[in-house]
């Protein structure tokens, strides 16, 4: 039952149909602009305009409501309630034109959209609805729904990647600095403009995918190889082993989700070389899937870290199915991919926003109050526990 779902799998599919209209619109740029103004509109409607949905809406809410402007110069990041002052600056600018949380929503929205939309362009990717729509299914809504600092500084890191193709230091970390502003976690792209545009091939490609994958499924644990490594032994030993045996354990794989990696892996691998000499930025885009695998494999014993470092990646999941559906010579091929692709997104999207915490409602057509999800959040927070 798609309960919770339904509205989001409703979105995917227009999302699909403006994707299929933009792809068949043949050289009419006017009506492919049309398609992608509308498919924008689509995307603003549903996220800018939602209500208090899923998690983190209950900690923003309370930033909102209690942000002044001395909290600009406040910066302490050892303080447990963080603000980086770009997003503290941005909520205070909100607030000054209308206080309320919902307009922060669609402010957020509407710069991760145009962030997006502009990386995008900058890497040849003309079919903007077909992004939107793998985005809804593949770790998109959780980005844009619940990461409002961190969207908006994934969206300014996306912008800098051309630099480093470019090999132009001071823009990239000029952008990284400015992210850092939204989002601390961006402290990680600094290291990686010495790293993305690195030239290798399919094979280390491949090999690397399946060291950590088997890395993965070994359950064995960072952690405890750093202390036999060092020779730590005693309580430090004791504890870093009951704490490995507890993290290895809550280790899953999800099917579905593996064989979609796994395809699109092996797809990379058989196109490899055909991507890099279509694609300006193909290394880089690769060199962040490898980034994706790492983060959601090779530190997958760090759960909520995992999570929250292959969302910074995810985005290569995306660009590179684009990419194969462009490769493929034969037309029926094309399709074949194209529609495997829609009906695997639809499933994902139906089985993994089903949760009372999703359920979907918008404030232009009528949505509940902030107490009355709050109520819903804490019942369900509770029933957890």
């Amino acid at each position: 039952m798609m309960t919770y779902s339904f509205p989001y799998v409703l979105l995917l599919l227009f999302m699909g149909i403006c994707a299929f209209l933009y792809e068949y619109s043949g050289d009419d740029e006017e009506k492919r602009r049309q398609v992608v103004i509308t498919s924008a509109i689509g995307f603003m409607f549903f996220f800018g305009f939602r209500g208090y949905i899923y998690s983190d809406w209950i900690l923003y809410t309370d930033t909102f409501r209690n942000v002044e402007w001395g909290d600009l110069f406040k910066f302490d990041i050892t303080d447990k309630d963080l603000r980086e002052p770009g997003f503290t600056l941005l909520c205070l600018l909100c607030k000054t034109f209308i206080n309320e949380y919902v307009f922060l929503n669609v402010v957020c929205a509407a710069i991760f959209l145009w962030l997006l939309i502009r990386f995008c362009r900058q890497f040849d990717v003309g079919n903007i609805p077909l992004v939107l729509m793998l985005f809804i299914a593949m770790d998109g809504t959780v980005i844009v729904v619940n990461l409002l600092r961190n969207s908006i500084s994934i969206g300014i890191w996306l912008n800098a990647l051309v630099y480093i193709k470019e090999r132009k230091p001071l823009p990239y970390f000029a952008l990284c600095f400015l992210a850092i502003t939204f989002h601390l976690s961006s402290l990680l792209f600094f290291p990686l403009y010495f790293l993305l545009h690195r030239e290798t091939n399919r094979w280390v490609f491949l090999g690397l995918f399946a060291f950590f994958f088997v890395f993965f499924l070994s359950k064995a644990s960072i952690i405890l190889s750093i202390v036999q490594i060092f020779g730590f032994d005693g309580v430090l030993g004791s504890k870093a082993k009951a704490y490995t045996e507890i993290l290895v354990n809550s280790r899953g794989l999800n099917p579905s989700g593996t064989l979609e990696k796994i395809a699109l892996v092996m797809l990379v691998f058989l196109y490899y070389n055909e991507i890099v000499e279509r694609c300006r930025y193909g290394y880089i885009i690769i060199n962040c899937l490898l980034m994706y695998f790492f983060a959601y494999y090779f530190c997958g014993e760090f759960k909520t870290m995992s999570d929250r470092m292959s969302l910074l990646f995810v985005f290569a999941r995306w660009i590179l199915w684009i990419e194969l559906i462009k490769i493929l010579m034969i037309e029926n091929n094309k399709k074949l991919l194209a529609g495997t692709i829609f009906l695997y997104c639809f499933y994902m999207t139906a089985l993994n926003l089903n949760e009372p915490v999703m359920e979907y409602d918008n404030v232009l057509t009528g949505a509940k109050t902030e107490a009355q999800r709050r109520q819903v959040f804490f019942k369900i927070f509770e029933e957890d526990k």
